[in-house]
């Protein structure tokens, strides 16, 4: 008869992603970074307005120069969006596998991924100018990103740390560290969000002359 070790090696082994799937989300994460460092530009550009010439322009042609020129913003909503709801939709899934298997794991991990995806919905509402905030635009926006990338990393690597001590199968009510999970993960969200929204300062993000020219 097979032994419990046994059992959890055979039934990790099976829930391994395959090699293909790490390559290739490997490959999609680093492809920006080696396009620009082969100086390959991927970006949205364009002329910018003339806010003058508007003035004299039909206005369906002007309604069209507007939209062209806030064609970065629209990609930068989608994009961001998109990483939005796969985060929720990450975390509904997590919820219907805990109710099916009552396996702690997956709930804590949909929960840092749902409080990380919180931070990049304020960030992309505050990029459209959605929602006001008490800092400038100019300000606000780079610190957001800069603020909502380490929110992520620093979320779901403590996230998946839990899950990754082994202490969690043995506690013997699970259902109690999902739930403090849950109240820290989104109270931390919440209060950064809170602070972002309300200071009328913020620290600079966006160094243009440096060599990284941003966090």
């Amino acid at each position: 008869m097979p032994s419990p070790a046994t059992d959890n090696s055979q039934r990790l082994t099976g829930d391994k992603l395959p090699n293909w799937v790490v390559l290739v989300v490997l490959a999609i994460c680093a492809a920006p970074a080696v396009l620009i460092l082969l100086v390959i530009d991927i970006s949205t550009s364009h002329a910018g307005l003339d806010y003058g010439l508007l003035q004299h322009l039909p206005k369906a042609e002007a309604t069209d120069t507007v939209f062209h020129a806030l064609l970065g913003a629209f990609f930068h909503v989608l994009l961001e969006w998109s990483a939005v709801g796969a985060a929720a939709i990450t975390f509904v899934l997590c919820l219907a596998n805990w109710s099916v298997n009552r396996n702690s794991l997956l709930p804590i991990i949909g929960i840092a991924l749902l409080s990380a995806g919180a931070l990049d919905a304020f960030h992309t509402l505050t990029a459209t100018r959605m929602i006001e905030a008490s800092a400038d635009n100019n300000q606000l926006i780079p610190f957001t990103w800069a603020i909502a990338r380490t929110f992520d990393l620093l979320i779901t690597t403590v996230g998946i740390a839990i899950c990754l001590k082994g202490k969690v199968r043995k506690q013997p009510n699970k259902k109690k560290i999902v739930w403090r999970s849950a109240i820290v993960f989104l109270g931390l969200a919440y209060r950064t969000i809170h602070i972002c929204a309300t200071s009328p300062n913020l620290p600079q993000t966006q160094f243009p002359d440096a060599l990284l020219t941003r966090p």
